[in-house]
């Protein structure tokens, strides 16, 4: 019950009709498509059948028969295989749903009218004619459900009113004449409403797949789009990356060889003033207090010596250049000669110092 009340979300629950005109149309057009050449057959087996049963005609008098022969030779026939051929015209090939629905009812109207006019011996006979109407109407020509509905529940309430009011059959006759008929007609219709909603919900199963197909499409380039953008955007950051390392090669390389020469240009003047310094606190032509001079000199140009080594080290690290190696280090004379530069330095600042406010007092 759910399953129907879901169905009937977008169809008509008594047409059937799509409520979207737009998917109805392309309905009509993919069935006209779908069940032509079926239809033709039933239309050509139809006027087979029809002629075939003629050879009922000639249980009538030679009047009678006259007239049936012609209504079914002589009418229907001719215009259904007009219409059969017209079938055959790709130029019409959007008509064809209305002209098998003309053939329905050209042999129905056919039908009745012999119904009608049959005598009441051979009545029942051609009553079954209409049986056989309906389940071909209905369940083998592929015409709309409405339409074929529409058509045969006509001839039968037509047969029924004419049966009750113009011909005098037995009760009994009448009743098991009309139940058949009415049984043979709900059945029909049901098969053909029941066949005809299966199509339709097929149809509309089918148009959601391929929505939700365009919808992956849709998803699958935009997804691509996306990802051909982060390629882009990645290549682009590696090649930004790739050109600042190259050009941070470069800066290491320009700033070691700046250090390397700088380095070698201040280490000549500076082991020369070296050499000189310790000279002078060799020599014993110098005052104590020169020599202590001379020999702090000493000192700070070879913590300068070793700050600039220590320079050129960082430098080889950062060009993987350095080759390791182990060293003694002693720690007290380190701490004794970094406390005695900065005695040194602050002995100096105090003397400045001292000459500021004495200027300053004067």
């Amino acid at each position: 019950m759910k399953i129907l009340q879901q169905t009937y979300e977008y169809l008509h629950p008594v047409t059937l009709a799509f409520f979207d005109t737009t998917i109805e149309k392309n309905y009509h057009q993919s069935y006209r498509e779908t069940y032509l050449m079926a239809n033709r057959l039933c239309i050509f087996l139809g006027i087979g059948l029809y002629a075939t049963f003629g050879i009922i005609d000639f249980f009538h008098s030679e009047e009678t028969n006259t007239l049936y022969q012609t209504i079914r030779y002589g009418i229907t026939i001719p215009i259904s295989v007009i219409l059969f051929f017209f079938s055959l015209q790709t130029s019409i090939a959007t008509k064809n749903h209305t002209l098998f629905t003309l053939g329905l009812l050209f042999f129905s109207t056919s039908i009745l009218v012999i119904n009608l006019l049959s005598h009441q011996t051979t009545f029942s006979t051609y009553t079954m004619g209409l049986v056989i109407l309906f389940f071909f109407g209905q369940n083998f020509l592929k015409i709309s459900f409405f339409r074929s509905t529409l058509i045969l529940l006509i001839v039968l309430l037509v047969y029924e009113i004419y049966t009750i009011f113009f011909k005098q059959l037995p009760i009994e006759v009448f009743v098991t004449t009309s139940f058949f008929l009415f049984v043979s007609f709900l059945l029909s219709t049901f098969a053909s409403y029941f066949f005809e909603l299966i199509d339709r919900k097929n149809y509309w199963s089918s148009l959601q797949v391929q929505k939700t197909n365009e919808e992956l499409k849709s998803l699958q380039k935009l997804m691509e789009q996306k990802v051909a953008e982060r390629t882009n955007t990645l290549e682009r950051v590696v090649k930004e990356l790739q050109l600042a390392k190259a050009k941070a090669e470069e800066s290491n390389i320009i700033k070691s060889t700046f250090l390397s020469t700088i380095s070698h240009e201040i280490r000549t003047p500076l082991t020369s003033i070296l050499g000189f310094t310790q000279l002078i606190t060799k020599a014993k032509s110098y005052d104590e207090k020169t020599q202590v001079y001379a020999s702090t000199i000493e000192k700070s140009i070879a913590e300068l010596l070793d700050i600039m080594s220590n320079i050129l080290t960082l430098s080889e690290i950062h060009n993987d250049r350095l080759e390791k190696s182990t060293t003694t280090v002693n720690f007290k004379a380190l701490k004794k000669s970094i406390l005695g530069i900065s005695e040194e330095v602050l002995a100096r600042r105090k003397k400045i110092l001292s000459s500021k406010l004495l200027v300053m007092n004067l």
